[in-house]
């Protein structure tokens, strides 16, 4: 398989800064509906990339994805509306108080950094799959649902739930990563940055269309380019959101001995998802018995 050159990655990068910007823009001064700009500022680079680099597009795990984004769902998204972190208007139905809009925002604010990071900044080394991340992951998953369908475990959430979901979900997941995966740190802060970049840009054009409002209690607020929302926001979503994806998906990959697509064996790996599948032989970083699984 032909791989991108820097070349074509810096032109797909122009790419994409250039249809945000410009599609931003435009968005800025024509008010469309929540779930159009979904479309055209996220899903739409996202099919970009995933077009543009086959090799991308088998790196994903897309049933990882879907678990990852209903536990935001259902932990995060729900008990923050449930307890007025946020809320808005919808177009369309709501599940349990969360907008159709909100719920498909969160699946595309998951896997979009994972490709960004995948095509552009990856530079994750081999490293020897770690017996304890995996199921400190899992504990997590499930205290999340636990926590979201028992109301009687609510009451420490009744204020400062941004905060305090906050502080739950991403502390861990960067500690992990600096001990299991440290050389996925540079990745993660590059992709943090671009993609914060990319937030804080969403933030502010949602806040002037009011796709969503902030009515809950929060530590503080802050304002940027006119547009005021919390600290928690800035922090959690903004900052932190996209580090905090790519940094769990690089656990992912680690339990899994997934093969990091910049190693000698990508070309297996992205012939006919060979070492992917665990039907790839000949040497490698990872021994052909130690095979991810889907």
């Amino acid at each position: 398989m032909i791989q991108p050159t820097s070349q074509t990655k810096v032109f797909d990068a122009l790419a994409l800064l250039v249809w945000t910007v410009c599609v931003g823009t435009i968005l800025w001064f024509v008010e469309v509906p929540w779930m159009v700009a979904n479309v055209l500022l996220m899903a739409a680079p996202l099919a970009y990339i995933l077009i543009r680099a086959p090799q991308v597009r088998r790196m994903m795990r897309w049933r990882f994805l879907a678990k990852y984004a209903a536990l935001v769902v259902v932990f995060f998204d729900y008990l923050c509306v449930k307890y007025g972190v946020w809320g808005g208007p919808s177009l369309l139905p709501r599940v349990q108080g969360v907008t159709i809009e909100h719920v498909t925002w969160t699946v595309l604010i998951i896997p979009l950094p994972i490709a960004v990071n995948e095509y552009f900044f990856t530079r994750q080394r081999p490293t020897p799959p770690s017996t304890f991340t995996k199921p400190i992951i899992r504990a997590l998953l499930i205290v999340g649902l636990v926590i979201a369908v028992f109301p009687p475990l609510h009451g420490w959430l009744s204020s400062y739930t941004y905060l305090k979901i906050g502080l739950m979900l991403y502390p861990i997941v960067f500690v992990l990563v600096a001990i299991v995966v440290p050389s996925a740190l540079r990745e993660v802060f590059l992709t943090g940055v671009v993609m914060g970049l990319f937030n804080l840009g969403f933030e502010i054009l949602a806040l002037h269309h009011g796709y969503w409002t902030f009515p809950g209690t929060y530590i503080g607020k802050v304002e940027v380019f006119g547009a005021t929302f919390p600290i928690e926001e800035l922090t959690f979503y903004i900052l932190l959101c996209s580090a905090g994806v790519v940094a769990t998906f690089a656990l992912y990959k680690n339990w899994k001995e997934i093969p990091p697509l910049n190693t000698d064996s990508e070309d297996d790996a992205g012939s006919g998802d060979g070492r992917l599948l665990g039907i790839a032989d000949g040497p490698g970083p990872f021994p052909q018995a130690a095979l991810p699984k889907s």
